[in-house]
């Protein structure tokens, strides 16, 4: 596994500039499982982002070709954003950009790594906030034995409440990062 900003020798030319091409297929493939954002190597295939409509002669039914176009061609293409699906202001969407495309493509690789990281660690906070909400008894627990406990529980720390509470806690997120895991074989 290398560093991901290259390695110190300079014969960096002749390799493709994407920053996970030293990691582990194994590691790459479980990065791309559990990120929330996709990312994809530095070389996408080259797409035009305007794309240009030609009239294409059709066959009329005696088997010449005319360069009129057909009621189906000549409506206009509507993107999904567009309030107006019967092609009204089609004009305007025309050359239409999504903010998070416009923002994923400015985005350099660290960003994007930075952001596979932030989402891992969004979804781990979450799963531990779910926990410590389902075991909210055995936190009452703990806290009513500090508050109105024994003198002899107090002197343990109330041990017995804070095991209780830990394994709960253990149990609650084991069972969360399984649904989690189970939702992405799913899809």
């Amino acid at each position: 596994m290398g560093w991901f900003w290259g390695s110190s020798d300079g014969d960096d030319s002749n390799k493709s500039k994407d920053p996970l091409r030293d990691l582990d297929p194994s590691l790459r493939d479980f990065l791309k499982k559990e990120s929330p954002v996709k990312y994809n190597d530095s070389n996408p295939p080259a797409e035009p982002s305007h794309k240009t409509f030609e009239a294409t002669p059709s066959t009329n039914a005696i088997g010449t070709t005319s360069s009129v176009p057909s009621a189906a061609e000549e409506a206009p293409k509507v993107p999904r954003e567009s309030l107006f699906k019967d092609g009204r202001y089609a004009h305007l969407w025309k050359t239409y950009e999504s903010k998070e495309s416009v923002e994923n493509a400015a985005k350099s690789d660290q960003e994007k790594i930075t952001d596979v990281l932030e989402g891992y660690k969004y979804r781990k906070a979450e799963i531990g906030r779910a926990a410590l909400e389902n075991c909210a008894n055995e936190q009452w627990d703990v806290n009513d034995c500090f508050r109105n406990g024994s003198w002899g529980s107090r002197m343990t720390m109330c041990r017995a409440e804070n095991r209780k509470l830990e394994r709960c806690y253990m149990v609650q997120a084991v069972r969360s990062r399984l649904r989690l895991l189970e939702c992405y074989l799913l899809t």
